[in-house]
């Protein structure tokens, strides 16, 4: 056994992954001309992401979010769907994964991202009793900053769970999210008297998320020679 030794040859367990791919799904607020106030009007939110992993800390993660944007005016309901697609830049500020012999990796750990998106919405928005059709009144795009925290718990392998907090700056015409269009001879512009704490007089979005995540492509194995 000790002649064996000098060959022997040691694998750490360790399964890398270059991509991680899942769904999401949570509840989402706005804040703008129709709605003066966070968590008002709370709406599902349910989307999708790819994450790519150039290690064990930074990553690139593109993502896209339905969300809508409800509110209450002359006790009628209205509401506006939102499809939000982003790409961000993702921070863990532990080493994140599962290493049998490197403590310094961690299961749990939490991170921060900021990136850039775009907003698809109706012009106009729609009554609650009326079914959502995206060509009846055209559709505006916008351009937001997103940014947020959350934490990661990798619980097998190659499965993780992630509850993740985005909150959506808007930097393009971004003061409409509600449709204010609609309903016809409503002036829903600045309404509530906001514009004088947001400096960009736009609207901003915000959801609070959890999802699971499945990797694939796996790296290269990595191995350890051992000399004796």
């Amino acid at each position: 056994m000790l002649a064996l030794l000098p060959s022997l040859r040691l694998r750490a367990d360790i399964s890398i992954y270059h991509l991680d791919g899942g769904v999401m799904a949570g509840i989402g607020y706005y804040v703008g001309d129709a709605t003066p106030h966070i968590f008002q009007d709370v709406r599902e939110v349910a989307g999708a992401q790819l994450r790519f992993k150039f290690d064990q800390r930074w990553s690139l993660q593109a993502k896209g979010l339905w969300q809508r944007v409800a509110y209450t005016y002359n006790e009628q309901d209205y509401h506006n769907p939102i499809w939000n697609i982003d790409l961000t830049a993702e921070f863990n500020f532990f080493r994140f994964g599962m290493h049998p012999y490197d403590q310094r990796v961690k299961q749990v750990s939490p991170y921060m991202f900021i990136g850039i998106g775009t907003s698809l919405y109706n012009k106009n928005a729609f009554k609650a009793s009326e079914r959502i059709d995206l060509a009846k009144t055209g559709c505006d795009m916008n351009l937001y900053i997103p940014l947020g925290i959350g934490v990661k718990w990798k619980f097998a392998e190659r499965w993780q769970l992630q509850v993740a907090w985005q909150h959506q700056v808007y930097i393009s015409n971004g003061d409409g999210l509600e449709g204010q269009n609609n309903p016809a001879g409503i002036d829903l512009d600045n309404s509530h008297e906001l514009n004088g704490i947001n400096i960009m007089n736009n609207d901003v979005l915000s959801s609070l998320t959890v999802g699971i995540m499945f990797e694939f492509w796996k790296k290269g194995e990595i191995c350890v020679h051992c000399d004796y």
